[in-house]
C-alpha cells in the first residue's frame, strides 16, 4: 500500500464538464478582472458543488482503493437534471436549483456519498474542528454541531444545500453589480437543466493549496479503476 501524505485530503465534487464548467472556470478565473476581488476564497476550490466535503484519508486506505469505492458508488447513482439560476446564499453568490426545482435527487446523491465514504474518512482533529466551527460567519445550530461530531462537517443531510460557490460575501455596495454581472455571464447556459451525470474525486495536496482534480467518474456507468491519464492533477474547473 502506497504511503500518502497525511495532511491530504480528498472531496467529491460535482464539476462540470460542459460549457457551463467553462463559464465557472472563466468565472474564478484571477483574469477575470471585473469579478476577481471577490473569487479569491472559491478560486482555491474550483468551481464545483461539494457532495463529500473535503477529508483525511483514515489509517489502513489508500488513493487507489479511494478510486475503486468511488467508482463502484457512482456506478449505483443514476443521473438526472436539475435546473439552476444565480441566486444568494447569505451574503455570496451561487449557482442554486431553481426556485421550485425538486432537489430530492440532488440530497439523495450528496447524503449517499456522506454516508458511503465515512469510513474512508480520518477522524476529524481538535484543530480541523475548531476551524469547522470558526469558518461559518452565523454560529452553528446544535443540529450541525451533532452533524459535525459524527459525519466531520456540519452541513449534510438536512442542512445540505446543493451550490456551486461563485463571490465571497459582498459588502451591500457590490451585491447588485455582481449579481447582474453572474446572470450575464450564466444565464446563456442556465436556460435548459443542468445535467448531473458525473461526480469528480479532487485533491488538496497539501493545507492551502489549490484543489486539483483526480478523476471524473460517470453516474450509472462504471468507470475504469485507474487514474484518468488525460486529467490526472487538473487544476479544478
Amino acid at each position: 500500500m502506497g504511503r500518502l501524505n497525511a495532511t491530504r485530503r480528498w472531496a467529491l465534487y460535482f464539476s462540470p464538464d460542459t460549457e457551463l464548467g467553462g463559464l465557472g472556470h472563466q468565472w474564478l478565473s484571477q483574469a477575470f478582472e471585473q469579478a476577481a476581488a471577490w473569487t479569491a476564497a472559491p478560486r482555491r476550490y474550483g468551481f464545483h458543488a461539494t457532495l463529500k466535503a473535503p477529508f483525511r484519508l483514515a489509517p489502513g486506505f489508500d488513493l487507489k482503493m479511494l478510486i475503486a469505492a468511488v467508482a463502484e458508488w457512482a456506478a449505483e447513482q443514476p443521473p438526472f437534471d436539475v435546473p439552476l439560476s444565480v441566486q444568494w446564499l447569505g451574503d455570496f453568490l451561487a449557482l442554486r436549483p431553481a426556485p421550485g426545482a425538486s432537489v430530492d435527487a440532488l440530497n439523495q446523491l450528496a447524503a449517499s456519498a456522506v454516508e458511503r465514504f465515512d469510513g474512508f474518512r480520518a477522524e476529524m482533529s481538535a484543530a480541523e474542528r475548531a476551524r469547522r466551527v470558526a469558518a461559518p460567519k452565523s454560529p452553528l445550530t446544535a443540529r450541525e454541531f451533532e452533524l459535525l461530531d459524527r459525519w466531520g462537517y456540519p452541513y449534510v443531510f438536512e442542512a445540505f444545500r446543493f451550490h456551486c460557490t461563485l463571490t465571497e460575501a459582498l459588502p451591500p455596495d457590490r451585491k447588485q453589480r455582481l449579481f447582474t454581472l453572474a446572470e450575464q455571464s450564466f444565464n446563456r447556459v442556465l436556460f435548459k437543466p443542468v445535467p448531473i451525470d458525473h461526480v469528480v474525486l479532487v485533491e488538496e495536496p497539501a493545507p492551502g493549496a489549490d484543489f486539483v482534480r483526480v478523476q471524473s467518474f460517470p453516474l450509472g456507468t462504471l468507470a475504469p479503476g485507474a487514474i484518468d491519464s488525460g486529467r490526472s492533477m487538473e487544476p479544478v474547473a
